[in-house]
């Protein structure tokens, strides 16, 4: 079944983003497995729990949206985005106060 919706191809920079993320979810993941098998923790186990799940349930009910319903909400946010952007390209904060947020 063919739909008539152009796909925008992700850019080097949201592919990086999207490495660098899964790359640090790995090793999280991994860490807690090793935490809690060698400690017999069930808490650190648990927690592993949430890390897997909760992503995988939210990529679970985002595939369960009718595509007519979800390509106009991605339509809706790209509008919202382009007025936020263009909203805030007034003052923009210095850079040492936008570091001491990290």
């Amino acid at each position: 079944m063919a739909h008539q919706h152009p796909h925008e191809k992700a850019s080097g920079e949201n592919r990086l983003a999207l490495a660098i993320t899964l790359a640090l979810t790995a090793s999280f993941t991994a860490a807690e497995v090793v935490g809690g098998l060698l400690t017999g923790s069930l808490a650190l186990l648990g927690y592993l729990d949430d890390l897997i799940n909760i992503p995988l349930g939210v990529a679970l009910a985002i595939k369960l949206i009718p595509d007519p319903i979800l390509a106009g909400c991605r339509e809706k946010a790209r509008e919202t985005s382009r007025e936020t952007r263009a909203a805030n390209r007034g003052w923009q904060p210095p850079p040492w106060w936008r570091c001491g947020w990290l």
